[in-house]
C-alpha cells in the first residue's frame, strides 16, 4: 500500500509539472502574435463598408433618390421618380423600360461600394493616367433633398474586372465593378421595351375587327367581324370574311394564330427612342413596306414594318409608342411576306344552308332558282323545305339528293392566280376584257343569305380546264373548270328529279 501511495504522488507532481510547462512554455511560442489593427481613414463624404472597402458617398435607398442622370457616347438620359418608387424616362413619361435593368442602375449609381481605393489627392497626371481627364461616361444622382453625387467613368482595367471612377470635386480614384458597363455605358435604347400592340385580352381576342393589311402603301385585303345576324353558326364565338378585295373567307388558323400573337406583341430590341423623321428614313419606315392596322375595343392599332434586311429583320414602329423604332424577327412576322392567296380560304362559297335564304344557277343550258324555308319538325329537328322556280317545292323524300347538290357548290375551290400568259388563248389585255363582262360568264351562281345578305360568283373559262372566278366582280384566281361544269349538271338533276352525288366528277 505504502508503495502505491508513493507511486501516485510521483504521477501527480509530473503531471503538475507537464501543465505548467504547457502554459509558461509551450502556449506562447505557439499563439499568433496579436497584430493591433487600425480602420483605415475616410475623406469627407466617404463611407466605409465590408472588408474595409469605400463608399463613393453614403448609399441611397430606392425612394431616396429624386432623378438619375446619365451622359455617356451615346448621349444623355435620365430617370426620375414621378410618384412614391415609380420612375419614368425623363421626357418619354408613357414608354416603358426593363425594370429588372432600371434596378441594376440604381444598385450600381447609388450603392458605390468599390472593389478598392487606388489614391488620393492624385495629381492631373495619374487622373490622366485612369482616363478620367476625359471620362467615357458620367452618372449624376440627386436626393430628394437636393444633394447631388456626380460620379466619372474612366478605363476599364487591364484585367477586365471593372472600371476607374471618380466622384467630381474629390481627386481619388476607386475601382467600382463590371456592372457599370451594362447600366452607365449603354445608350437609352437598351433600357426600352419596345411594345408593339398591349391590352388584348386573351378572352376575346378574336374581336380584333377591321384586320388590314398594306404592302408597299397598297392596300392588299381587309377582315372584318361578321355580324351576329350574318353568322352561319349563331353560336360561334366570332365569324370573320373579307370586304377587301372582296368577299374571300380568310384562311381562319393562320388568321387567328396571327391576333393571337398580337395578346401583349414586343419587338426583339428597341433601334431608337425619340426617332425624329430622319431616324424612320434612315430604316426605311418613312414609306413603310409592310403595314398592319386594327381595331379592338374602340382603339386602333397600327404596325409599319421596313422593308426585311439582310440579316433577317425588320425595322418596326407602333402607334402606340410612335417615336419608338424597335427590331423584330423575321422568321416571328413571316406573314408580311405572304400574297393574297395565301391568306384566304381556298374554299370559295361557304354558307351553311341553314343561312341561305335563295340561290340560283344560270347557264346557257339551264336556269334555277331555289327559295330554302327552315323549320324543325316534332323532334326539334332541321326541316328543310325547297321551292324551285317559285312554282314548286321539291318532294321530301328528295330533299337528301338537293343536300348533295348543295355539297358541290360548296366543293368549289381555288387553285393558284389566273394567268392569261400561261395557257396563250388570250393576251392579258383581251382576259381583262373578257372578265369585266358578265355576259361573257359561263355560270353565274348567286346566293342570299337570311338576313337578306347578297353575293355573286361567276365563272369565265380562258382554257379547257382553267375557268376565272370572280366575287361580286373581282377575280384574280382560277377554279377548275369541271367543278363549274359539275355545278351546272347536277342543276340539270334537281329540275329533272335525278338523284345527284357531290363526289362525282360531273
Amino acid at each position: 500500500m505504502k508503495r502505491q501511495k508513493i507511486l501516485i504522488i510521483v504521477l501527480l507532481s509530473l503531471f503538475v509539472l507537464l501543465l505548467a510547462g504547457y502554459f509558461f512554455v509551450i502556449r506562447p511560442l505557439t499563439e499568433p502574435e496579436k497584430v493591433e489593427t487600425v480602420a483605415p481613414e475616410t475623406e469627407a463624404g466617404e463611407a466605409l463598408g465590408s472588408g474595409d472597402r469605400f463608399f463613393l458617398f453614403g448609399s441611397l435607398s430606392r425612394s431616396d433618390i429624386a432623378q438619375i442622370e446619365v451622359e455617356n457616347e451615346y448621349g444623355t438620359f435620365a430617370f426620375y421618380q414621378a410618384e412614391q418608387n415609380k420612375f419614368k424616362i425623363k421626357g418619354y413619361d408613357a414608354v416603358p423600360y426593363s425594370e429588372n435593368l432600371f434596378a441594376a442602375l440604381v444598385n450600381v449609381s447609388s450603392y458605390t461600394l468599390s472593389k478598392t481605393k487606388v489614391g488620393s489627392n492624385l495629381s492631373d497626371e495619374k487622373i490622366a493616367e485612369y482616363g478620367l481627364d476625359q471620362p467615357a461616361a458620367r452618372w449624376t444622382v440627386t436626393s430628394n433633398g437636393g444633394d447631388k453625387f456626380t460620379v466619372l467613368v474612366g478605363d476599364r482595367l487591364l484585367t477586365g474586372g471593372g472600371y476607374y471612377c471618380m466622384l467630381e470635386g474629390r481627386r481619388s480614384v476607386y475601382v467600382l465593378g463590371t456592372e457599370v458597363a451594362d447600366t452607365v455605358l449603354v445608350p437609352i435604347e437598351r433600357y426600352v421595351t419596345p411594345v408593339l400592340t398591349t391590352g388584348i385580352s386573351q378572352e376575346n381576342y378574336y374581336q380584333v375587327n377591321h384586320f388590314t393589311v398594306y404592302q408597299d402603301g397598297d392596300m392588299l385585303l381587309r377582315i372584318r367581324l361578321k355580324d351576329k345576324k350574318d353568322q352561319n353558326n349563331p353560336e360561334a364565338l366570332a365569324e370573320n370574311i373579307m370586304d377587301y378585295p372582296t368577299s374571300y373567307y380568310p384562311n381562319s388558323n393562320m388568321y387567328y394564330e396571327i391576333i393571337f400573337s398580337y395578346l401583349e406583341l414586343r419587338a426583339k430590341s428597341c433601334y431608337k427612342l425619340g426617332a425624329a423623321a430622319e431616324d424612320f428614313a434612315a430604316v426605311g419606315l418613312d414609306h413603310p413596306a409592310h403595314e398592319i392596322a386594327f381595331e379592338y375595343e374602340g382603339q386602333t392599332f397600327r404596325l409599319s414594318f421596313s422593308a426585311r434586311t439582310e440579316d433577317g429583320t425588320y425595322y418596326v414602329c407602333s402607334s402606340l409608342y410612335p417615336n419608338v423604332i424597335g427590331v423584330c424577327s423575321a422568321e416571328d412576322h413571316a406573314y408580311l411576306e405572304y400574297s393574297l392567296i395565301d391568306w384566304i380560304d381556298p374554299y370559295v362559297y361557304q354558307e351553311y344552308i341553314t343561312n341561305i335564304r335563295q340561290f340560283s344557277v344560270s347557264t346557257d343550258a339551264v336556269q334555277a332558282s331555289f327559295r330554302l324555308t327552315h323549320d324543325k319538325d316534332a323532334n326539334d329537328k332541321p326541316l328543310l323545305n325547297v321551292t324551285v322556280n317559285e312554282r314548286e317545292g321539291l318532294r321530301e323524300d328528295y330533299i337528301p339528293s338537293f343536300r348533295e347538290y348543295y355539297k358541290s357548290l360548296l366543293a368549289v375551290s381555288i387553285q393558284d392566280y389566273y394567268s392569261a400568259d400561261t395557257y396563250a388563248t388570250m393576251t392579258p389585255e383581251e382576259m381583262e376584257a373578257y372578265a369585266s363582262d358578265p355576259a361573257n360568264a359561263y355560270m353565274t351562281f348567286t346566293a342570299k343569305t337570311l338576313s337578306g345578305e347578297e353575293t355573286v360568283y361567276r365563272f369565265y373559262p380562258y382554257s379547257t380546264r382553267h375557268s376565272l372566278v370572280t366575287v361580286d366582280g373581282v377575280g384574280e384566281f382560277y377554279v377548275l373548270t369541271d367543278l363549274v361544269k359539275k355545278i351546272e349538271n347536277d342543276t340539270i338533276r334537281i329540275l329533272n328529279g335525278e338523284e345527284v352525288t357531290a363526289f362525282e366528277k360531273s
